[in-house]
């Protein structure tokens, strides 16, 4: 009977699996697996074929399971090492172009060993550099070089699982050997001479992949690029980026080197050079000034037929895990997202110049216009549309006009009557257009503005707002070339391009543009992994008997809830965490981190954690309440409050309330489900009626304005919904007629919403000094952050699996961005900046 350590998952089919750890027997006699899981349950048993043989990392269907060998247990290779003699002093003799055949080492002249100083204050020529070793050093020390590595057996897998171990490079006989953590040997032979050993290289070595990490016994030093502001901190220390037991090492998230040649000093003074890698781009490379409908020869170097004329440039910006200040991640993630609306526009902008004019001209009937061809391939243009301005009765206006020109500025508006009618279902808010006179788009003539509203009137008109300065320039120099005379500069007739359905790209800029520590109190958190500051609490209240039974609701949440030890122990955390805002408690963390993967009872957690927050607000509200009541004119924007024009000074931090939110609907009402089969119903759910689960619908929260158009959508759902849900729609209905949800919000300790749907109005005179994010490696940092900003948030706790869908962009990267920009989540890189995950296993 043979053991191994094996790796399983239902998932057969999907190309990202989730795998979970497990052991495997092997009985060879009856030629037979079977598969046991952590807890040695037995799940399944395959029996082999004849011509099948047994190997590890080789995917075997057992059943519904998929199934692989990671390594056998009880077997360990035993190599024996000749014992090192002393030797006197040598003399090692290394040339710059050619080595000595006698040592035939395997190019480690890239990689200084750590025993060897480099002077490099001289340049090297021709003759050989002769470097004194101590006379200490054993001629295995000089031979070989160890490195500290990873390494795993499922080479082919986009989600692999990696094992720390070391590395033994001999330059003698070009052996290498590979020992796991516990030092037993894991594999020993030999590789070309050709094959380059150096930090972050990779080598394959039959069924091993083998990242090499660090030279061992030496601390990678952080390279600072000077070329970025304020000296900011491109790269840390070399480190491990993982769990070995929670298996979440993505070799796309691994950092990035520095560029070859690039010289570092080390802690013990040696000059060293760094390893030929991808350069790490800096976040001031690449940055985009202002947005703009790209021109036809901006795009002539992406073009390949042969895939459908490419897909436009790819993002190449890169952030930092770190930040010094706050208004370098501010400006760093508008220029992220700057970027990533610029690939959208590249994209868009390929298929109306290349696709869309190609189709056209190879019609020799052109029976069809060219906004028809244009549609054919995703292009809405719209020919003959006539363009004005707004307020043509004001007073700016006329005095502009008589002044013999038209001035425009960032946010003005403009009126585009359309020249067609299109699905009212096809616009949005926020949409972005691109207008010009001509049909090719010159640069002096064309600018892009959004859509103010939902759609175009009853007279097919729509307002649109002017993006930025250039654009303004441009709108105007369009109003002055319209006509000869004066009076004839208030209509211009376009070409319009509905380009890009981009309310969430734009409510994430206006979030990260706004961002400041006064509506944000979480965002030195962000930053860095900073300690919260201690809370400044009434004297008159006891410390520690309100520490002593907010512990005692913990313990009897969990017996009430059945709460096993992971779900205790995270609890805790997050209740402590909560509490520091109020009270002075030591050691107290601004984030709690849950990875939980697939059916391991999150949303369960996150309805325990709303339950018992809101036991202990109701129990202690001296502490956890408002010291005063709420003026009627007061409002909250961004988490300042605000009387009349004068912002309110109040270092008190606010109630206790609860936002629960995600990238989606579905997560969301996920939540707040659990909440209901716990019989606990003191939440509101804000969002459109339509997007909400049926069961929800009687929690929904809707302003008096809206109160009869709701109802009658809720009339029209009423008759084709299905049975099952029509008992909720109803009792929806019966809570709309009968009363009102005036002040709802304000007695409500449970909110829940998608993080795009947190900067509603209705939610402007609320604060969440606690925010809870589930589905969290779904989501991009600019997107949570609309959670954040628009609650005050002041703690966080994340929810998610990394190893399940990351964050999903309609646009691609270059491969060194790829894992290092928008596309990391700020569940990713708060982990890599060091919050502790807590794991979820059962």
């Amino acid at each position: 009977m043979r053991k191994f350590v094996a790796l399983y998952t239902h998932q057969k089919l999907k190309k990202a699996k989730t795998w979970q750890d497990g052991f495997a027997h092997y009985n060879e006699t009856a030629n037979e697996i079977v598969l046991f899981d952590a807890n040695n349950g037995r799940i399944a048993s395959h029996r082999m074929r004849a011509k099948e043989a047994l190997g590890l990392a080789v995917e075997y269907d057992v059943g519904r399971f998929l199934l692989t060998l990671e390594e056998e247990q009880g077997v360990e290779v035993q190599v024996s090492e000749p014992a090192a003699k002393e030797v006197a002093p040598v003399r090692l003799i290394r040339r710059t172009k050619r080595l000595p055949s006698l040592i035939k080492p395997m190019k480690l002249k890239q990689k200084t060993p750590a025993s060897v100083v480099t002077d490099t204050s001289e340049p090297v020529d021709s003759q050989p550099t002769v470097v004194e070793l101590p006379a200490t050093q054993t001629t295995a020390e000089v031979n070989s070089v160890e490195y500290v590595v990873l390494y795993t057996t499922q080479k082919t897998k986009k989600v692999k699982a990696w094992s720390d171990g070391e590395l033994a490079v001999s330059a003698d006989d070009h052996q290498i050997t590979l020992k796991s953590d516990d030092g037993s040997t894991v594999l020993k032979t030999r590789i070309p001479a050709k094959t380059e050993v150096h930090v972050g290289s990779e080598l394959d070595c039959g069924k091993y992949l083998i990242q090499i990490e660090s030279v061992k016994g030496q601390d990678a030093v952080p390279i600072v690029d000077s070329t970025a502001p304020n000296g900011l901190q491109l790269q840390g220390a070399l480190k491990r980026r993982h769990e070995p037991t929670a298996r979440l090492a993505l070799k796309q998230n691994r950092p990035k080197l520095a560029k070859s040649g690039s010289s570092t000093v080390s802690p013990h003074g040696s000059v060293t050079v760094a390893p030929k890698r991808a350069q790490f781009v800096p976040p001031t490379a690449h940055v985009i000034k202002h947005l703009h409908f790209p021109r036809r020869g901006e795009l002539l170097q992406h073009v390949n037929v042969s895939k459908g004329y490419g897909l436009g440039p790819a993002r190449k910006l890169v952030a930092p895990v770190r930040y010094t200040e706050w208004t370098l991640y501010a400006s760093q993630f508008g220029d992220l997202l700057r970027e990533n609306l610029m690939a959208e526009l590249s994209a868009l902008a390929m298929r109306y110049y290349f696709m869309a004019r190609e189709r056209f001209e190879a019609r020799s009937k052109k029976r069809t216009g060219f906004a028809q061809v244009c549609k054919s391939v995703g292009v809405l243009l719209f020919e003959g549309c006539t363009l004005r301005q707004a307020f043509l009765d004001s007073g700016a206006f006329r005095a502009q006009r008589n002044r013999g020109a038209i001035e425009l500025h960032q946010g003005d508006s403009v009126m585009l009557e359309l020249s067609r009618r299109e699905a009212y279902a096809g616009y949005a808010k926020d949409d972005t257009w691109a207008i010009s006179t001509r049909d090719d788009f010159p640069a002096d003539e064309t600018f892009l503005a959004r859509s103010v509203f939902y759609g175009p009137n009853k007279n097919n008109v729509l307002e649109l707002a002017l993006v930025g300065d250039e654009d303004a320039k441009a709108a105007a120099h369009v109003f002055n070339g319209a006509g000869s005379s004066r009076g004839e500069k208030t209509a211009a007739t376009v070409f319009a391009i509905h380009c890009l359905d981009s309310a969430s790209s734009w409510s994430m800029l206006d979030t990260v543009e706004q961002l400041s520590p006064k509506s944000l109190p979480y965002l030195p958190h962000l930053l860095d992994t900073s300690a919260p500051q201690p809370a400044n609490v009434n004297s008159a209240i006891d410390v520690a008997s309100v520490v002593d039974r907010i512990n005692g609701i913990v313990s009897e949440y969990r017996l009430q809830l059945s709460l096993n030890d992971e779900q205790h122990v995270i609890l805790q955390d997050v209740v402590h965490s909560v509490a520091s805002i109020y009270l002075p408690l030591e050691n107290a963390e601004s984030t709690v981190i849950v990875h939980g993967p697939f059916g391991t009872g999150k949303s369960f957690l996150v309805a325990a954690i709303a339950m018992c927050l809101d036991e202990m607000a109701y129990e202690f509200p001296e502490v956890f309440g408002s010291a005063r009541e709420r003026d009627s004119d007061v409002e909250i924007i961004g988490g300042v409050e605000i009387i009349g024009d004068v912002e309110v000074d109040d270092e008190a931090p606010p109630p206790l309330k609860l936002l629960l939110s995600s990238m989606t609907n579905f997560a969301v009402d996920n939540m707040l489900s659990a909440l209901v089969k716990q019989g606990y119903e003191r939440f509101l759910r804000v969002g459109s009626l339509r997007r909400v689960a049926k069961s929800i619908l009687p929690y929904v929260y809707r302003s008096s304005a809206s109160a009869a158009d709701d109802i009658r959508e809720l009339e029209t759902m009423l008759k084709t919904a299905d049975p099952a849900e029509q008992d909720s729609i109803t009792v929806a209905l019966q809570k709309m007629r009968q009363q009102g949800q005036q002040g709802a919000l304000t007695d409500t300790f449970v909110v829940g919403t998608t993080c795009l749907s947190a900067a509603a109005a209705t939610l402007r005179s609320t604060q969440f000094p606690v925010v809870v994010l589930d589905e969290a490696c779904q989501i991009v940092e600019p997107m949570a952050l609309i959670a954040l900003a628009n609650g005050g948030c002041r703690r966080l706790v994340l929810v998610g699996d990394p190893q399940q869908l990351p964050p999903t962009l309609t646009t691609r990267a270059t491969r060194d961005a790829e894992g290092c920009g928008l596309d990391r989540g700020l569940f990713d890189r708060l982990v890599q900046m060091g919050h502790r995950p807590r794991r979820l296993t059962t």
